[in-house]
């Protein structure tokens, strides 16, 4: 099911005795697109899941001019992309965060997370145990995240997928 509304969108679904619900919205003011994922374990068993936020990146006007000169970078709970050569761009840092528990991996690297020749529909990313946590200026850039957790039997659990752009390293 999904709903629209005034600022925001609403996805649920239920599939395999677990039972989602994502929020989507952008803060007002802010350069920041927010996920809130709610999960809850509808079984008597205890579930491993994998959560994966994916974006490729531009950072300039067009993807194959741009693409040479982005380059990522993890730090820590994060991962961002920039394109120092923009000229309307270049002071900005996209990042990536996932919150919601410490078993966190990244990718900078396009290749690693669709495959070489892979598809948005079946990225080779949901057959790894987690992400390579590859990044720089050598990789055909995107973002990717990758978040490992235990839903044990019964219980609820939220997730926060940070998706935002910022002038400093500072204020990510």
């Amino acid at each position: 099911i999904i709903e629209h509304s005034f600022g925001y969108s609403t996805f649920k679904h239920t599939a395999y005795n677990i039972c989602s619900e994502m929020k989507v919205f952008c803060p007002k003011e802010e350069k920041i697109k927010l996920c809130k994922v709610s999960l809850k374990n509808l079984s008597n068993v205890d579930k491993n899941l994998s959560i994966f936020y994916y974006a490729q990146l531009v950072l300039g006007v067009y993807n194959y001019g741009s693409a040479k000169y982005i380059s990522t970078s993890i730090q820590g709970k994060y991962i961002y992309g920039q394109n120092p050569y923009s000229k309307y761009f270049g002071k900005l840092k996209a990042y990536l965060s996932i919150n919601g528990d410490k078993n966190q991996s990244f990718t900078g690297n396009r290749k690693s997370f669709l495959g070489v020749g892979g598809e948005l529909s079946s990225p080779k990313a949901l057959l790894e145990n987690s992400l390579d946590n590859l990044s720089g200026s050598i990789y055909d850039p995107c973002l990717g995240a990758k978040l490992d957790i235990k839903l044990k039997a019964g219980e609820e659990r939220e997730i926060i997928i940070i998706f935002g752009q910022e002038e400093s390293e500072e204020l990510i």
